[in-house]
């Protein structure tokens, strides 16, 4: 059995640390920046900003209602209620995966 120094074992430990930092920054930078696309095609931001926004209109509008919002390309369209909870259906699915294969490589770092 091949023993280490604990200059080696310290080094290690931060080199872990590190990777550990960068996967969480990585995270992050996909986190903030997913899109979603409807079933019309609309491609609408899912950034948590988006997100917030897309739950707050959700509450105020009644069933069958409609109200105007920007997609990704910054251009004005009508969305239906049913169409907002199509969105946050699909960020949820977005975010999960994200989060679960970042999980998965932490846990291959060990």
């Amino acid at each position: 059995m091949e023993s280490i120094t604990i200059e080696e074992e310290v080094e290690q430990e931060f080199a872990l640390k590190d990777k550990q930092k960068e996967l969480n920054a990585n995270r992050a930078s996909e986190l903030a920046t997913i899109v979603v696309t409807l079933e019309d095609g609309t491609v609408l931001d899912a950034d948590k900003e988006s997100e917030e926004n897309i739950k707050t209109a959700l509450l105020a509008l009644d069933d069958g209602e409609e109200t105007m919002w920007l997609t990704k390309e910054n251009e004005a369209v009508t969305l239906k209620k049913s169409d907002l909870k199509e969105a946050l259906r699909l960020i949820g699915i977005e975010k999960r995966t994200i989060i679960f294969k970042y999980r998965k490589l932490k846990d291959e770092l060990n």
